[in-house]
């Protein structure tokens, strides 16, 4: 019998191959295992991406152009620290490449999060670089939503308990179309462009040692520059005490008891008319707020001596305080939660922002009118072509009469060449006047005295191609890229991606390529050192709005310097003296000779700015931006908006029609507002819907004049146009109001008559009162079209009965009950 060899360690045996005793070909493996190691050690102890997700609060429903929240783990299986470079693309619509570098320490987890700037994508990539090296890659799918009218609420909360908000996109009835989150208070935002989407934030019971410095000092800008801050919850709002949001309540907490019923705000509830109401009340007792008022604001409902609803403007915002828990189950079969939100988002009002779709043709356009180089006119490309022409034929019939055809040709052809060469001379010397690398800025900033912040839209313009590196000067500063203008509903990808690389705790844009007449553009967003801003008063009274001579701060130029106060409506322009702000007046029609200013002065009177607020605008310096523009010469405008407080007298008040709002009451009327072609009618009669919108601080303003002017344009002259007064009704009757070609409608029997004044202008001296709602501070304009002489042709129709709307404006006069500062 063979007996086999003995097995020594380390050795392999394969087959009935003999055994090599010595063991040399295992210590070559070794060999080269440990060679191999040494020259790529993070082979195979690389980092890996254990997982990442993109949210807005807890949702994965993002909206494009606006700040989310990148949250992922690393792990590093290695014995040594490694530094990476973490790369978000997103796929579809690129817009951003965002950057971040992570060190992840020996046999270590790095769970992080970052905010970045979402796209219209729902698939996104992150990946993992270690120098020029990707390790690896994950992919990232989310929900895309467009923002396009919708009210976002963000509810910070740590009480598993809380409940009922997700009510809020199923109730019918409500203002406007409403998406809520909730996040909990050690993952709020530590930067105010967190909320940049947020028309609420609200508080309801977050843990108060989790929202630490940064993310207390988050909230206090967004409400220093617009936004809007509820204290939702009693026993939150008292935890609230001794934190750094104390100072903005409008209240002062004192403690929580139960009560069992609310008459006051159980009136408000029955105004919803809920078929199967009931009243708020409880027998085991409902927690209440007792409280005192802090500050000059508004108590829009009070219980007692104590406010249920309290309001107080802080720098450009406002921040509000419920005394009750509005989510329960109680609230919601009363019908006060319908009435309390609605009366929440009648206040509310949002910080611009360049994220919003609704900018995204304005700021382009205005960037456009500072950046583009100058077009000659018609006169004189006119009289270039003319003469030209001239000439030319006067050469013709010379070398026809004289038979000297060769002759003209060439001196035809040598002027063609001369005036060639003087258009390119011309269009040279001209282009010598432009800064050979330039930056424009349009900034738009916000002071309140205790807190400013900027965002800006910056356009780099070079006459060579650069790669520049854009690097920013305070760890506040983000940079990000302005969002595609987009047209209708499609999604549409903007321009090349822009790098923004952070590091050490300062934004960088390295990767912006500038080509010779093609400029590129990206926007600023940042935290400046406060400045002085004085409050400005606008008094209200019997003669209409004025403001008190203020003066204005030291920092501000006094030359070239415009003022706008921005009411909810429209702009009135302000006279300046000596450094004051004497006294309104309205705006200059030299204005609309300026393409800039006329399009600026929309933009600030949309609506979607702080107001009352005033706008001064003055030529833009250098220096005003935490951004490192290196060799760029900058040009352009600056924007601040200084803080406004209305002051309102006891008795008769006229109230412009700046400070009342027209907006669609439905899907229908909006579409037909906001149709810039010619509609037609070809129904007997057609009905419109709108709300007259009082601001805030008028809420509980009994009119008793009110004139609408209401202009529309039908070529044809086959339609009629009535506008009435529609008394209130609940929001779950209200009839449907499109085409009709019934009988009237009994909403329209019921309205107001005015009393015609002009061919467009009503007037309504016999006002009932409770036409305006104590909630909302909303009423109802209602326009029937209809046709003189009813049309069936389809072809004569559409040139007998085109219409569109020019303006519909309202002016009201009336009583106020009490004296007002707000």
């Amino acid at each position: 019998m063979q007996q086999r060899a003995p097995s020594t360690p380390g050795v392999l045996h394969r087959g009935n191959r003999r055994p090599d005793p010595s063991g040399r070909g295992a210590g070559w493996w070794i060999a080269l295992a440990v060679l191999f190691l040494a020259i790529c050690p993070g082979v195979l102890g690389r980092p890996e991406l254990e997982s990442a997700f993109l949210t807005f609060g807890r949702s994965r429903a993002v909206a494009a152009s606006t700040w989310g929240t990148l949250s992922y783990r690393l792990r590093n299986p290695d014995s040594t620290p490694a530094t990476v470079r973490l790369r978000l693309v997103p796929r579809d619509g690129a817009t951003a490449i965002f950057e971040f570098d992570a060190t992840v320490g020996p046999h270590r987890f790095l769970a992080g999060r970052e905010m970045v700037t979402l796209a219209p994508s729902d698939k996104y990539r992150l990946e993992v670089y270690q120098g020029q090296t990707r390790l690896d890659s994950s992919e990232i799918l989310a929900s895309y939503s467009d923002p396009l009218n919708r009210c976002a609420i963000l509810f910070i909360d740590d009480d598993p308990t809380f409940g009922g908000v997700s009510e809020l996109v199923k109730t019918r009835g409500l203002l406007q179309r409403v998406v809520q989150t909730k996040v909990p208070s050690a993952q709020a935002p530590t930067h105010w462009a967190g909320y940049d989407d947020c028309r609420i934030v609200a508080l309801g019971s977050p843990d108060y040692a989790a929202l630490d410095s940064d993310r207390c000092a988050a909230l206090v800008e967004y409400v220093h520059r617009g936004g809007t801050l509820v204290f939702l919850l009693p026993d939150g709002a008292l935890a609230a005490r001794g934190t750094p949001l104390a100072d903005l309540m409008p209240a002062v907490p004192l403690r929580v008891r139960l009560v069992e019923d609310l008459p006051e705000l159980d009136a408000w509830g029955a105004a919803t008319g809920l078929a199967d109401r009931q009243p708020f009340a409880s027998p085991d007792g409902i927690p209440f707020l007792e409280s005192v008022p802090q500050g000059e604001g508004m108590t829009t409902l009070g219980h007692g001596d104590y406010p249920v609803i309290r309001w107080r403007a802080v720098g450009l915002g406002r921040v509000g305080l419920v005394a009750v828990n509005p989510c329960t189950e109680l609230a919601q079969r009363s019908g006060c939660f319908l009435a309390v939100w609605n009366h929440l988002l009648s206040w509310a009002q949002s910080p611009y922002s360049f994220s919003y779709r609704e900018n995204n043709r304005e700021v382009p356009d205005l960037m456009a009118h500072l950046t583009g180089y100058r077009i000659p006119g018609v006169a004189p490309v006119a009289r270039l072509l003319f003469g030209y022409a001239g000439v030319i034929g006067i050469l013709l019939i010379v070398g026809y009469t004289r038979r000297r055809h060769a002759t003209v040709w060439i001196a035809a052809a040598g002027i063609g060449v001369l005036a060639t060469a003087l258009v390119f001379v011309a269009a040279y010397r001209q282009n010598q006047d432009r800064p050979r690398r330039g930056a424009t800025v349009l900034a738009f900033a916000t002071d309140s005295g205790e807190r400013s912040a900027v965002q800006a839209a910056i356009s780099l313009h070079s006459r060579g191609d650069s790669r520049p590196t854009i690097a920013g000067t305070n760890p506040d500063l983000l940079l990000r890229n302005l969002p595609a203008v987009t047209r209708g509903m499609r999604k549409q990808s903007g321009e090349a991606p822009v790098l923004v690389h952070r590091a050490h705790d300062l934004s960088a844009a390295p990767n912006l390529d500038v080509r010779a007449l093609k400029p590129r553009s990206f926007a600023a967003v940042g935290t400046l050192a406060p400045q002085e801003a004085p409050t400005i008063p606008l008094v209200l009274g019997a003669n209409g709005p004025d403001i008190a001579p203020t003066a204005l701060p030291g920092w501000l130029p006094r030359t070239s310097l415009q003022a706008f106060a921005v009411l909810p409506n429209g702009l009135l322009r302000v006279r300046l003296d000596g450094g004051q702000a004497k006294s309104l007046a309205a705006l200059n029609q030299s204005l609309r000779l300026d393409p800039f200013q006329t399009q600026l002065a929309e933009l600030l009177a949309s609506g979607r700015f702080p107001s009352p607020s005033l706008a001064v605008v003055y030529p833009w310096s250098p220096g005003q931006l935490p951004l490192d523009l290196k060799d760029f010469a900058q040009q352009g405008y600056a924007i601040h908006f200084l803080p406004m407080r209305t002051e309102l007298a006891a008795g008769q008040i006229a109230v412009p029609a700046e400070c009342v709002r027209v907006l669609p009451h439905d899907g229908y009327t909006r579409s037909s507002l906001e149709n810039q072609e010619f509609s037609v009618v070809r129904h007997p009669q057609q009905y419109l819907d709108f709300d007259a919108v009082l601001p805030p601080w008028l809420q509980g303003f009994q009119p008793t004049e009110i004139e609408v002017t209401l202009a529309t344009i039908n070529p044809g002259g086959n339609l009629a146009t009535e506008l009435r007064l529609a008394l209130p009704e609940p929001p779950s009757t209200a009839p449907e109001r499109g085409n009709a070609a019934n009988n009237d409608h009994p909403l329209w029997r019921a309205a107001c008559v005015p009393e015609p004044v002009a061919a467009e202008t009503y007037r309504f001296t016999s006002v009932p009162p409770g036409l305006f709602s104590p909630t909302t501070g909303r009423g109802r304009l209602l326009v029937r079209i209809s046709q003189k002489t009813f049309v069936r042709d389809a072809t004569i129709a559409e040139r007998t009965n085109s219409w569109r709307f020019g303006e519909v404006r309202v002016r009201l006069v009336g009583q106020l009950p009490e004296q007002r500062e707000f």
